[in-house]
C-alpha cells in the first residue's frame, strides 16, 4: 500500500542554523526565480534609479560635500 503524497502546506519547513547553545536561527531561503549573476546587478540598479529619481545634484551639494566634516581634532566640529 503507498503513502498518500504530502500537502503542500506540510511540505514546506523552516531552515534553522545551529548557533552556541540551544539558540536555533531560523535562516532565509532564496527564491527559485532568482536569476545568477549580471541580471542581479541590473534588477538592483533600475529599482536605485526609479527611487532616486528627481533628486539630482543642486549648487549647494557639491560645497557641502566638498570640505570635511569633521576637524583632524574628531571632538571638534569643522567651522
Amino acid at each position: 500500500m503507498r503513502r498518500r503524497a504530502r500537502v503542500s502546506a506540510e511540505a514546506v519547513k523552516k531552515i534553522f542554523t545551529g548557533a552556541s547553545g540551544n539558540t536555533t536561527v531560523p535562516m532565509s531561503r532564496p527564491s527559485t526565480t532568482m536569476l545568477p549573476g549580471p541580471s542581479a546587478i541590473v534588477r538592483c540598479s533600475s529599482t536605485s534609479r526609479v527611487r532616486t529619481a528627481g533628486t539630482d545634484d543642486t549648487a549647494e551639494t557639491a560645497r557641502v560635500t566638498a570640505s570635511p566634516r569633521i576637524s583632524t581634532e574628531t571632538s571638534s566640529p569643522a567651522r
